[in-house]
């Protein structure tokens, strides 16, 4: 006999949520199988922004209407960086197998802190396998965040640990007064002086070094800079280098730069948000040599190992310099030997979040379904066709490269005899918003050396040659209308 009780929160009716579920997944599989079909992007009409500045829910419409109204009202109108002609900053298009992780998480709904449990077990095993694939020793300590932003805070933190010592608990970091610092290039993604800034230290603190031609950290700059500071009595805090510039990916020495850390005994902090990827491929895996040279490196997983969103890492090369960096104690939180608080590691001592979301299982289940070929084939694959483009940019009597083509990226522009720079900035600037607008493909954009740069960037495994060719036609297509 069923029972007539309802508790709350629950469905009323666990046979018609099983339909529901049935329902998502038939949609889902329709969605990702015919995803590359739809425009990339459309503006949301003012009845769907009107449909969200509705008045709170007092009383529910049950889920099968708010699944109905995410059908109409969102999902259309969300940025499609899961579509192939999705080029625009480095934004990964998700996998079916991390969907399912993701899913499964959310379902046991566990926390991975200092719990004796199987999330903790997982996370610890998916770390492992993450050190062994960038080329990180493997006794590094490792911990997964929310992305490239708050691994950068973490590892900076323990940086600052490392050059500051245990004072740095007690006063902070106002009586460190102006001789801090951490040196950047020009290209350094903006994360880096972020996080500096909410450690407490200003632009006083950083010295941004100028890049090479090629938009790379020149090491010999960076060995007059330290010297320069050391012999003002100054304090390098770290060096933050770079396997892939958000502009260009382009990639730094790290071995050259890690010689100058090493000669000065200054913290080497990498930056290879997307571009350490390059390690497990067989054509750009030297751009990651001297990796395991690094005092700290972050990336993520929800850029070019295609991960749903959001997952990143940070990997500190000393485990008991980023423990002290970042632990506190408290009562509630003392493991208790053969206790459910007994666990195999105290995660929570290493990040910044005490309650962290089960990030692993999406990785588990991505690398044991796919295994890593797959990812590498990928990857290579978005390498292929950023080298495609590039050779139809040079091949176009109409269309100009605006640098190296590193990793994946190309930045390129459309270009008209005898217009002045300020034309060709706004036609290129009015080809960017015509692609996006009329949902063939969103790009990003950026500049390069004063010149408005199209940038396309191939972090999609979704994406193929007809795809180039569509997107360079149509940019030449919008470049030729511009001016007609």
């Amino acid at each position: 006999m069923r029972s007539t009780r309802h508790t709350p929160l629950e469905p009323e009716d666990w046979e018609s949520f099983e339909r529901l579920l049935v329902r998502l997944a038939s949609e889902a599989r329709h969605a990702l199988e015919h995803i590359g079909e739809k425009p990339v992007w459309q503006r949301p009409p003012q009845s769907v922004r009107d449909a969200f500045n509705s008045n709170l829910p007092i009383h529910g419409e049950g889920i099968d209407a708010v699944y109905d109204q995410f059908k109409q009202d969102l999902e259309p109108f969300v940025v499609g960086n899961r579509h192939p002609n999705y080029l625009g900053w480095v934004i990964g298009s998700g996998i079916p197998a991390s969907m399912i992780g993701d899913w499964l998480a959310a379902l046991v709904n566990s926390v991975p802190t200092l719990f004796d449990d199987s999330s903790a077990l997982t996370e610890l095993q998916v770390l492992n396998w993450i050190k062994q694939l960038v080329g990180m020793p493997a006794d590094c300590s490792a911990i997964l965040t929310t992305g490239v932003s708050e691994s950068t805070l973490i590892a900076l933190r323990v940086a600052t640990y490392a050059a500051l010592g245990d004072s740095i608990r007690l006063n902070g970091v106002a009586h460190a007064a102006h001789k801090p610092v951490f040196y950047i290039s020009d290209e350094t993604h903006d994360c880096a002086r972020k996080a500096i800034q909410i450690l407490g230290f200003g632009s006083m603190h950083i010295r941004v070094l100028k890049t090479d031609p090629d938009f790379s950290m020149r090491a010999s700059d960076l060995a007059a800079a330290i010297q320069e500071d050391l012999a003002a009595g100054r304090i390098p805090v770290a060096v933050i280098a770079t396997i892939g510039t958000v502009n260009t990916g382009a990639c730094d020495d790290i071995s050259a730069i890690a010689d100058i850390c090493s000669d000065h005994d200054v913290w080497l902090h990498v930056d290879g948000a997307f571009g350490i990827w390059s390690a497990i491929t067989s054509v750009k895996n030297h751009l990651t040599s001297g990796i395991e040279r690094a005092d700290s490196l972050v990336f993520d997983l929800h850029k070019w190992m295609y991960q749903t969103y959001d997952v990143g890492c940070a990997i500190i090369q000393d485990l008991e310099l980023h423990r002290k960096a970042l632990e506190t104690h408290a009562d509630y939180l003392a493991p208790l030997p053969g206790s459910v608080r007994d666990g195999p590691a105290d995660l929570c001592s290493l990040s910044i979040q005490l309650s962290r979301g089960f990030k692993a299982l999406k990785i588990w289940f991505s690398l044991k379904s796919e295994g890593v070929e797959a990812f590498a084939s990928a990857i290579e694959r978005n390498l292929e066709l950023a080298h495609e483009m590039t050779e139809l940019v040079n091949a176009s009597p109409d269309l100009e490269l605006l640098a190296p083509t590193n990793l994946h990226i190309v930045n390129l522009r459309f270009i008209r005899e005898m217009a002045s720079p300020a034309s060709l900035n706004a036609c290129n600037e009015h080809i960017v918003r015509q692609l996006q607008v009329d949902g063939i493909a969103v790009p990003s954009s950026t500049m390069i050396n004063g010149k408005f740069s199209i940038r396309v960037c191939f972090s999609n495994h979704r994406a193929n040659r007809s795809h180039v060719d569509l997107v360079v036609s149509a940019i030449e297509q919008a470049g030729h209308d511009y001016y007609a």
